[in-house]
């Protein structure tokens, strides 16, 4: 059909480990136990998880597949760059992951200047939420500025702010077009018309 397939296949790591003071997401899981994926009833590890993700990847190399939250591992970059080698169909997109990856700047900042083409702008949250205002000018923080410390709200209202601080990573003007339009109208040519671009 020629468009790309968005994936979402895992939740944080946290979300996997025991809900208990170790736990970096012990305040969501404490809210949303729900949300926690520790048990006998799960029959597959968030790792077996990524890895049948792959292998349909792998079985269809011409079609581009978009892994949402940094490809369901924002955490492990070093992970996701792997898979971005391996398959030159993956693209990912960062929305909902800022927070990950603002812990990580200098890492972050390396890696999103090394797969620039392959990275596409997202937030995971409707634009017309009552904070929208808000949630995109923490994104475009992160992503344009070098501000260190600040918090990246989360925007769903469940919970005030993620546990830790963030830093922006200062990403070149030339390449936040890329990441902000240019990626994911590469990957449906379509929207260009529909979008007078």
């Amino acid at each position: 059909l020629g468009i790309p397939v968005m994936m979402h296949v895992s939740d944080p790591k946290a979300f996997f480990t025991p809900i208990d003071r170790y736990n970096e997401r012990y305040d969501e899981l404490g809210a949303h136990p729900n949300w926690s994926f520790v048990g006998e009833q799960y029959t597959y590890s968030k790792q077996e998880i990524l890895d049948q993700r792959n292998r349909v990847i792998a079985k269809h190399p011409n079609t581009i597949f978009i892994g949402a939250h940094v490809g369901n591992l924002p955490e492990e970059l070093g992970k996701v760059s792997m898979w971005l080698e391996q398959y030159p169909n993956f693209y990912i997109d960062i929305d909902a992951s800022i927070s990950e990856l603002g812990r990580q700047p200098y890492t972050a900042r390396k890696f999103i200047i090394k797969y620039q083409d392959r990275i596409i702008f997202g937030t995971d949250m409707p634009a017309n939420i009552k904070d929208s205002l808000e949630m995109y000018r923490t994104y475009f923080r992160f992503l344009e500025t070098f501000d260190e410390s600040f918090y990246s709200p989360d925007y769903d209202g469940t919970f005030d702010y993620a546990r830790w601080p963030i830093c922006g990573i200062g990403l070149p003007l030339a390449l936040l077009k890329e990441i902000y339009s240019e990626n994911i109208l590469k990957s449906i040519p379509s929207l260009k018309s529909e979008i007078n671009i």
